[in-house]
């Protein structure tokens, strides 16, 4: 019995294997659409305007709450309709690359589609709302940065710089091998959480 249900979790873990690499590849693709699309927004300009909650993106994704706002851009907390998980939706603000900048925020999705690492944030779905407002759907990572956690305690045991440095190192080293380089690797921009 217990043979045949190690069986049924390997057979199951093929699935969802082949299921991600299929979302990879629909990501690549799709930002290679997207890229064509945006060549043709560039003469007409974007509305650069919030989300509202309950707005609802792709059909799919519906706008929760507003989680951060930066420099290039929003990002807000939603629902996925189709698998009814929360995700994080990044709205690109127009910045001054243009749409050279959202093409290379485009490749860079593609790119990142690519990865697949437990340390890494995964991309689900990358796309241009209605008027023309380029976004990028990733899992929503439950937990605080870094830059924050250390903020708030100070420093970190060695043990603890040793294991984090080491989850680190193996998910960009995964990354590097998929080409991918991170470009801005810093507290702020690592995630911790209760999960492995």
């Amino acid at each position: 019995r217990v043979a045949a249900q190690v069986g049924e979790i390997v057979a199951r873990a093929r699935e969802v294997e082949a299921l991600n690499l299929l979302l990879a590849d629909q990501v690549r693709e799709r930002s290679r659409e997207l890229s064509t699309a945006l060549r043709r927004l560039a003469a007409h300009g974007v509305e650069d305007e919030p989300l509202a909650v309950g707005a609802v993106l792709a059909g799919r994704f519906t706008i929760e709450a507003t989680l951060a706002v930066g420099g290039m851009g929003v990002v807000y907390a939603a629902r996925d309709t189709a698998t009814d998980h929360r995700v994080a939706v990044k709205l690109i603000r127009d910045v001054d690359g243009g749409v050279e900048a959202a093409h290379r925020f485009l490749q860079e999705a593609g790119a990142a589609a690519s990865v697949a690492h437990p340390a890494i944030v995964r991309v689900i779905h990358v796309d241009v709302t209605e008027d023309g407002q380029l976004f990028q759907v990733q899992e929503l990572i439950d937990g605080r940065t870094l830059e924050g956690w250390l903020a708030e305690v100070g420093r970190m045991p060695p043990a603890a710089v040793a294991a984090l440095g080491a989850v680190l190192a193996d998910a960009l080293a995964t990354a590097h091998r998929a080409g991918v380089v991170h470009r801005d690797v810093k507290p702020a921009n690592v995630m911790l959480t209760r999960a492995a």
